[in-house]
């Protein structure tokens, strides 16, 4: 019988939206579905420092093959959506970085990189 649970999530800014939303659900709902299933008492854990260092903010590595092999949201995506993303992505960078890297580093500062959910069999 499982007893503790431990899930770990990602912060929004790191994750393609269309793939993971169809994939991943909001704490909220993952939450109320932990609970419906007899384990309570959650206790929230955040990770302020990305993984992956000074990597994480290298955003053109997002573009590369390894990139998308190692990064289990990403490798998800059917072809097409990945191609749009990044074609999006590429465009974000060009045109837009400054404002695209405050908004990523505001985000991680507000909810860290990732966060882990422990909780109990009530």
């Amino acid at each position: 019988m499982i007893k503790y649970l431990l899930f770990g999530t990602t912060t929004p800014c790191q994750k393609p939206a269309k793939c993971s939303k169809a994939r991943t659900p909001e704490i909220d709902e993952l939450k109320k579905l932990i609970e419906e299933n007899g384990f309570g008492g959650f206790t929230f854990s955040k990770d302020n420092e990305p993984l992956q260092g000074e990597n994480y903010w290298k955003y053109e590595l997002c573009f590369t093959e390894n990139y998308r092999s190692g990064d289990a949201i990403w490798s998800l995506a059917a072809d097409e959506e990945y191609g749009r993303a990044m074609m999006k992505m590429k465009y974000g960078l060009r045109e837009e970085r400054e404002t695209f890297d405050s908004i990523a580093r505001a985000t991680v500062e507000k909810t860290g990189h990732t966060t882990q959910i422990f909780c109990s069999k009530v």
